[in-house]
């Protein structure tokens, strides 16, 4: 991640506005919670395990 925002120019002053607007976008938001809630069911054992 940290490659990719410095190839965009993204780790600099100039930049942070793209990156905070990216990490925060509705869809590439949704698409993280996806990914985590399917990741999640796919250990559900140990998350359960975890706060047993």
């Amino acid at each position: 991640m940290r490659t990719l925002l410095a190839g965009i120019g993204a780790t600099e002053e100039r930049g942070a506005a793209l990156a905070s607007y990216r990490l925060f976008e509705p869809g590439y938001t949704r698409e993280l919670m996806a990914l985590g809630r399917e990741d999640t069911y796919a250990r559900r054992d140990d998350v359960l395990e975890f706060f047993a």
